[in-house]
């Protein structure tokens, strides 16, 4: 078994910092976004550091992640590049389909991206 989703984004760095196995479904999730990350990543020219990825609801909790997180259900990541802006990297991810249809939020340090159905920003 593969220990990467994509050839720049491993199983690890998208998993729950906690060490906890995702649950079923989720992983095809986490695949799904990192798909969409490898395009970003491309767009961006250069690594994506993935700041967190995927969240069970008791880290989610910890961290203070919101009730309804799209990180719970492995379909979320907060992101920082060192070459771009967080403003920056999010015009970017205004390129990718999968962000495009699903949700980009712009903090002041990194940026929250997700493949969700349904489009959101903030």
């Amino acid at each position: 078994m593969s220990d990467r989703y994509t050839p720049n984004f491993s199983k690890r760095e998208l998993r729950c910092k906690c060490g906890c196995n995702p649950p079923t479904g989720v992983d095809a999730n986490l695949a799904k976004l990192a798909r969409a990350l490898e395009e970003l990543r491309t767009l961006a020219g250069g690594p994506l550091i993935i700041t967190s990825g995927h969240r069970c609801p008791q880290h989610n909790e910890r961290v203070g992640g919101a009730k309804f997180s799209q990180h719970v259900h492995g379909l979320a990541a907060d992101i920082v590049s060192k070459k771009l802006t967080p403003k920056e990297l999010a015009e970017l991810a205004e390129k990718v389909p999968a962000f495009v249809n699903g949700g980009i939020g712009v903090y002041s340090r990194w940026i929250h991206v997700d493949v969700r159905d349904g489009k959101a920003r903030w």
